[in-house]
């Protein structure tokens, strides 16, 4: 890992091996401990999806089962548009991710759902 990490965030990975060991472990937790590790790569994502293609979302796909093997590899992350939802037909089934997606400023805030 970079140098710019301080020692909390260099223990992360090893507090989600562990995590994923754990056969009884919250998977909210597990959850919580990803995506602060992933914070910088969600935010590059959104960001750059942002200028392209307006308002959005950033989806992580995190199986069920997974097995981190030392590697810090991201799981997949992709940008779904406002836009592009809406020409797709899509919609949100939860109508308070439809007032946050709209409503949020995504200059200065960043949404994060579980």
């Amino acid at each position: 890992m970079s140098d710019r990490f301080d020692e909390h965030q260099r223990q992360t990975p090893d507090h989600l091996a562990a995590l994923f060991a754990a056969p009884d472990a919250d998977i909210g937790e597990l959850d919580t401990v990803y995506l602060q590790i992933i914070a910088d790569y969600l935010i590059q994502i959104s960001a750059v999806g942002f200028q392209r293609e307006g308002r959005g979302v950033v989806l992580v796909d995190i199986p069920e089962v997974a097995r981190p093997d030392g590697h810090t590899a991201l799981l997949p992350a992709y940008y779904l548009s406002q836009a592009k939802t809406q020409l797709s037909g899509l919609t949100w089934s939860d109508l308070t991710i439809v007032q946050a997606i709209e409503t949020y400023n995504p200059r200065t805030e960043v949404l994060v759902r579980r």
